[in-house]
Parts: structure tokens; sequence; C-alpha cells
């Protein structure tokens, strides 16, 4: 028999930041994220991670205002997420996005192959990467309000603003505030006051 799981990841994010990835947890449905997923498999248990994190995705820019608000921005300019090294969301991203905007804009998803391409990006996932092609990423980006986000080990200690991890079989996220702000970015501390706080250089606090 099917177990439909439906969450409200706005609720999540504002009072429990975790969500299971279990592999017992079979199909879901993501609020308006429309998709079945059934967990049977390694591979498919990714593909249910993988969304539930593109779910995360937009619930984080819910929470975070960027220099110049998207309601002055014609509805017809989509929001921009870039993905920069390996893509660990396979055409998750794309199926997800082309029928749920972000802030009433259509989101345009870019694989990115130059760290030139980052500007024009509102958000920027990072892929894992070495550490010296991580700092020039982080580097490049703090020129313009992108917000970038990872799920990688300690990337949030080296400069990305939001970094999802895996504890006790739930997703949680850690912040780099200092890092946001540089970028002209403005975290709300309903998120901030869910995440774990690290600064760069400091570790956490």
């Amino acid at each position: 028999m099917q177990m439909i799981l439906k969450y409200s990841l706005l609720i999540f994010i504002l009072i429990f930041p975790l969500i299971s990835i279990s592999a017992n947890i079979k199909p879901i449905s993501l609020d308006n994220f429309d998709l079945i997923v059934t967990s049977t498999s390694a591979q498919q248990e990714k593909h249910h991670e993988y969304l539930l994190k593109s779910a995360f995705l937009e619930r984080f820019t819910r929470f975070v205002q960027w220099p110049v608000p998207f309601s002055e921005i014609n509805k017809k300019e989509p929001f921009i997420i870039g993905v920069i090294g390996p893509n660990p969301f396979g055409d998750i991203l794309q199926a997800v996005f082309s029928r749920h905007p972000i802030k009433e804009h259509p989101v345009s998803i870019r694989l990115l192959n130059r760290i030139e391409d980052i500007q024009g990006c509102h958000m920027l996932f990072i892929g894992k990467t070495d550490d010296h092609t991580l700092s020039r990423i982080i580097e490049f980006s703090k020129k313009f309000p992108v917000l970038t986000v990872s799920d990688n080990t300690g990337y949030a200690l080296k400069g990305v603003h939001i970094n999802m991890y895996i504890e006790e079989e739930q997703i949680r996220f850690e912040i780099n505030n200092r890092s946001a702000s540089e970028s002209g970015l403005k975290i709300s501390y309903l998120l901030l006051k869910v995440a774990r706080i690290v600064d760069t250089g400091k570790g956490n606090t």
C-alpha cells in the first residue's frame, strides 16, 4: 500500500528544519510539489533526497531579501538558479521549477561551465569541488547579490551562504550570515533561528 506523505515545508523551516530521508519512507508529495517518488533503492533514495532539497531551495528564497525587491522586477523576468560544478540534482531542478515559480517569477535553470557565468544568477548551487575552485567561486560571487547554496561538509565555513547537511537521517541547514551580508543579501531571523549559524574562519556559533 502506498503512503503519501504531504509536507508543508514552510512549517518545517519555521519550526522543524528537519525532513526525514529514511529509506522506509517511500512515495512523497511535497506540498505543491506534486512529484511522487518511490524510495526502494539507493538511487531512488538519492533522487528522493534531492527532490526534497529542491523544495528547500525555493523555501529559502522566501526568507531572503535581495537588494532589488522582486516585486519591482517585471514578472516575465526569470529567477535564475545557476548550478556550478557536479550537478547532484540531475534533471530534478528542471522538472520541479518548470511548473513552480519563485517569488512569482518563472525559473530558469542554468548549468554553468565558467565562473564568469555566475553574474546574473539570483541563486547559485555549488557542487562538490576542490578548495581552490571553491575559493574562486565564492570570491567572484561576492561581487553580486547571488545566494550561494551547497550541501557539502564545511562549505558554510568557507563562505557559502546556506549549506544543507544530513544528520540522523534528517536534512538540516547551516547559514553563514556574515558572508550573505557581504553579498548584499538579508536573511530573515525566522530562517536564522532554525539554522546552525557559522562564521567564516570561526566555526560554529
